[in-house]
């Protein structure tokens, strides 16, 4: 399954140095959407808080299986169908980058 994740600039720089999703700031694990539009949505609606210097989206593909265990709600934050994947969880995760400024 591919999902979608929102990342501020230095969580994207990290992401391409390290090429692994990594908690920060005492995280326990990633909000991931389950379409495009709602991610990029998402960060439009929250450039000036929660990503102050702009946003980017990157694709986050994990099987079928993991992706059922993941806590789902139907629209989060207003936006759309979004997952939560816990930290155990993210090595299992491999990031694909959509776009590279």
């Amino acid at each position: 399954m591919r999902l979608y994740r929102t990342v501020s600039v230095p969580e994207f720089d990290d992401l391409r140095t390290t090429g692994q999703l990594r908690p920060r700031g005492g995280a326990e694990g990633k909000y991931v959407w389950e379409t495009y539009r709602d991610a990029a949505t998402f960060g439009v609606q929250t450039e000036g808080h929660y990503h102050p210097d702009g946003y980017r989206v990157v694709a986050i593909d994990v099987s079928d299986d993991l992706a059922a265990s993941f806590h789902r709600w139907d629209r989060l934050d207003g936006v759309g169908p979004a997952r939560f994947i816990p930290e155990a969880d993210l090595p299992r995760c491999s990031v694909v980058f959509l776009d590279l400024p």
